[in-house]
Order: structure tokens, then sequence, then C-alpha cells
């Protein structure tokens, strides 16, 4: 029977603060030298820890697996909170519990967030987000759309972190690929009609149609299919872009561009390749969360470039090593089925940012060859992101070369255009995307707004965005498409012009014929 324990307060880096309890008797625990150094870098300070916890992910991991075990696992798990002042204590959290304002604050503001502790020994890393540490290069920022806010309750308490589940595989219910799928679902792309399920639930649910003989638990690995089947399971849509190289392997920039383009739209990414770095190669899935911008292009020698291909750094939940850990992507040298050269694209682990320069997070077997990339999507995006890329260059290269043919008669260099695409929900557009564009000029805002509730088209819930702009990223149009229809057709709303030269170049042009390739137009300027 589950008996009544209290909280417990204490310093980051002692005994009990749970992370050094396991360095201490596992030195060589990887993802618990990986966490520990995560919080270092977070300048975490202090620690409270929950004593009983029920984690629902672990409840019914044990309900599925953990109880019908000789050994006697326990249901009750501990939960972990850190925090970056050295000022948390239980006097402090009694004051925050009768409800004083200035104490609650303290506790949120210094809040770095937490992570549940299983009863398994060999794995019990459960349900853990921390936030972001701080971002040292703003002029390239760091992309993290698919991040939400958790809250967590403590005697009243409540406490909110913002970042994107992570949980160490146990190989009893969760194979490699099971925990990236359960990190994928917990996107903030996703609302209330999807219920995040358990890992448990995932490994059932890639059972249900595609098991193929294969015993449930213990869940070892999931192949595609069962991947594919436990997406369409949870109500959403399996997305998969392939490798354009030969055995399937990515170039750099159809890898780099693709995982911008999902990671923007807020949907993370199943990477599904292999390490590279071992005698033979190992399928492996990691997960995707974030990336950080490439800086602009300052000499361009083509009529169209494709904004995230010098992308160079992803975020990577990996479960074998933890949360937000940095990959940089680069190219290896290869030689292809036709025994050709080729440059096929390679992902390793980079140290951190926040890192001291005397450490480092470099652990072995870290190079990975991704071979496949999936998205969970919603039902009604129809359009497929390569088939919307195609698009997105054609049109970009159609009005580039026009752009040139103007400019050179006028006597002026063109520089060319810097195109990219997206998918975004049409409030997070009309709210946030043209805030973000027009914030200076809030007249023409207002402007833009009622015009595209009122002189375009009804719009679909989810809008696909081919934004074209320059060189220095000076954004001169978007275009919309309608997600909802085939690749075939894949209508377009409208177009909106932000530059008014650009509004004068297009004026040059037969109206039929922008019509056609660009739908209504909309100034915003």
């Amino acid at each position: 029977m589950n008996e009544a324990k209290p909280l417990i307060f204490g310093r980051f880096g002692d005994s009990d603060d749970l992370i050094s309890s396991f360095l201490d008797s596992q030195p060589e625990f990887t993802q618990a030298k990986y966490l520990q150094c995560y919080l270092e870098g977070l300048d975490t300070k202090s620690y409270l820890i929950e004593q009983n916890y029920f984690d629902r992910d672990y409840l019914e991991e044990f309900s599925s697996f953990y109880s019908l075990s000789a050994r006697g696992y326990p249901n009750v798990c501990k939960r972990i909170h850190f925090f970056d002042s050295d000022e948390i204590n239980r006097d402090l959290f009694e004051i925050a519990c009768s409800g004083d304002i200035h104490a609650c604050k303290k506790l949120q503001n210094s809040y770095v967030g937490f992570s549940v502790i299983r009863p398994i020994t060999k794995a019990p890393f459960g349900r853990t987000v921390f936030r972001w540490y701080d971002d040292r290069t703003p002029e390239t920022p760091r992309v993290t759309e698919p991040s939400r806010d958790y809250a967590c309750h403590i005697a009243g308490i409540k406490l909110s972190v913002k970042g994107l589940a992570w949980q160490q595989q146990d190989s009893g219910v969760a194979a490699c690929a099971t925990v990236s799928l359960w990190s994928m679902l917990h996107s903030s792309a996703f609302d209330a009609r999807h219920s995040i399920p358990t890992t448990s639930k995932i490994t059932k649910a890639a059972h249900e149609k595609a098991s193929l003989g294969k015993r449930v638990f213990p869940s070892h690995f999931l192949t595609i299919e069962q991947v594919l089947e436990a997406i369409k399971e949870q109500g959403l849509a399996p997305a998969i872009v392939k490798g354009d190289l030969g055995d399937s392997y990515f170039s750099k920039d159809k890898f780099a561009a693709t995982c911008a383009s999902f990671l923007r739209s807020g949907y993370p990414l199943l990477i599904a390749g292999h390490h590279t770095e071992r005698e033979a190669a190992i399928g492996h899935a990691i997960c995707a969360v974030g990336f950080r911008e490439a800086a602009p292009i300052s000499e361009q020698q083509k009529l169209v470039s494709l904004q995230d291909a010098e992308t160079e750094f992803l975020y990577i939940h990996d479960d074998n090593i933890g949360p937000n850990i940095r990959f940089r992507i680069n190219e290896q040298e290869s030689i292809d089925v036709n025994q050709q050269p080729v440059k096929k694209c390679h992902i390793h682990v980079e140290d951190p940012e926040y890192l001291d320069s005397k450490k480092t997070l470099q652990e072995p077997n870290t190079g990975f060859a991704p071979t496949m990339l999936i998205a969970a999507v919603h039902e009604d995006l129809r359009i497929s992101s390569d088939q919307f890329f195609q698009t997105g260059f054609l049109i970009s290269h159609k009005l580039s070369a026009t752009l040139k043919v103007i400019y050179d008669n006028n006597g002026h260099n063109f520089t060319g255009l810097v195109f990219s695409t997206r998918f975004i929900k049409i409030s997070d557009y009309m709210q946030c995307e043209l805030s973000s564009i027009l914030e200076e000029q809030p007249n023409i805002l207002g402007n833009v707004r009622l015009k595209l509730q009122e002189e375009v088209a009804p719009m679909s819930l989810h809008l696909g965005i081919l934004r074209i702009a320059l060189p220095n990223s000076s954004v001169l149009l978007d275009v919309l498409y309608d997600s909802t229809d085939s690749d075939l057709n894949r209508p377009i709303f409208c177009h909106i012009v932000y530059d008014k030269v650009m509004r004068d170049i297009l004026n040059m042009i037969d109206q039929q014929e922008v019509i056609n390739l660009l739908g209504t137009a909309v100034d915003a300027f």
C-alpha cells in the first residue's frame, strides 16, 4: 500500500536530486549525464521532489506490462521540479500555498521544468520537459514552433514550462519509434480534438492492423508501416518524405529545407535512418523539435534559392541521449547503388551553445544518416509537402525570370529570389504572421485583415503558404493555397504583396496571368 510522503527540497547537484544519484551508481548513464549537463546550462540551483506521483503514461505501461512481472514493480512514480533560484525552499513554498502572489511569482519565474522518475531501474526517465536555454544568436533565431505549454500542480500551486516532452524508451512498452511518435503527438500543432496518447496506446495502435504476427509487449521496434498505422489511429494523417538520392538517402538541401518547412508549421518530425559510426548499420528513430535559421544569403548566383537549404542546426529528441540536442547537418561522401559518388546528408551531435568550452557532450555512435521523414498532420491537410515545394519552386522561378528581364532592361542588377513553403492555421496566419510582418504599420495590418476576411473566397482551416523574399530576407509576397484539395488541383486563394515596387512589376504582366498564377491580389503596403 502506498504511504504518504513529504515533499523534498534541496540544492541541485546534491546526492538526493535523483539525477545525481543515478550518476553516482551508474557513472556512464548517458541520459543522466546529458540531463545534468542541460540543467547546469540552465543555471539550475534547486529542486523540489514529489515522492508520490501518479503518471498517466506510466500507469498504462504498468497496466499493460509491468504489473505482470514477478519483480513486483510499484505503480507510483516521483516527479522532480527544477528551479534556477537558490531561494526555493519549504518556507517559500508554504508562503505560496497560503496564496501569496509574490511567492507564487518567485516559483514560476525561476521554474526550469520537470522530470517524472519511473521505478524502472534501467529506464527511469519518464515524461520530461525542460525550457529551452537562452538563444545566444538572435540574429539567426531558433525556431521551436512545435513547443507548447505544460502545467504542473503541486499542493494547489500551478507551475508552467514551455517545451516538448521527452522520455527514455524502456524496451518493454516503448521502442525508439514509439517515444519519437509520443513526442510528436505532444505538438503545439494539435488541439483539444486530439488527445495525447500514452506510449502504451501508441504501441497497441501500431499493432492493431500491422502486427504481422509480432507480440505487442515487450516492444523492441516498430516497422515503418506500424508507425504510419499508429498515426492514423490517432485521427491524424501520416506525411512521408523519402530521400532524393540512391538508397533513399537525402541531399543536404532537401533534408534541411523539408525539416524546416514542417517545423515552421508546428509539426515535429520523426527521422528514420541509421547510425553511421558502427560496424553494422543499426536502424533508429529520433524526433526533430526545432532548428536554427540560417543567415541571410549575402551573394546569390541563382535566379531562385531555397530559404532554408543552408540550415545548419537541428534540435533533436533522442531517447538514447536526451531532449533538445543540437545536431549539425552536413554532407558525407558516399557511393550510391550505381557505384557513383554522391554527397548524402549526415547529422551528428554538436555541443550546445551553453556548454563550457572545456566540456563536451559528444557521445560515441551519434552520427546518423536519415532515410525518411514522417510527420503526423491534420487529416484536412491533403496536399503533399513535396508537391507543394515543387509548385513553390516553379512559381518563384517564373517570377524571378520575369523580374530579371525587367531589371536588365532598366540597367539594374537582379539578385534573385528566395522562397519557402509551409502550412499554418488560418487563425495563426491572420493573428501572428501578419502582425510580425506589419507590426509597425497598424493601419495597413487592419486593412489587410479585413480584405482577407471580406474580399477573398472562404479559406480552409489550414493554409499552404508560399513566401517569396529577397536574399536579404525582405518579404515580397505570400501566396496562400487551399490545403484541402488534391495535388493536381491545388487551388490558390490569394497573394499578399508587401512591397510597392513588387506590385508595380506585377502590374506590368498580363493581369489574367497573374490571377491564374497567384490568385486574388491583396496589397499590404
